[in-house]
């Protein structure tokens, strides 16, 4: 989920809360002033901090 320095508490849509990821708290926030780009570097910059919150 992205999130801005604004927000101040997670808010997913309804249907998202009949999923498993979310019933297990596994929703990742990411500061959308960081990713918001969609270019390639960007979205290597995403899959390694995938990656270092998954270990």
């Amino acid at each position: 989920m992205m999130k801005s320095e604004e927000s101040e508490s997670l808010e997913l849509p309804t249907t998202w809360a009949t999923l498993d990821a979310v019933k297990n708290n596994h929703v990742y926030e990411f500061d959308i002033k960081k990713y918001f780009n969609s270019d390639p570097l960007s979205a290597l910059y995403q899959a390694e901090e995938l990656v270092k919150r998954n270990q």
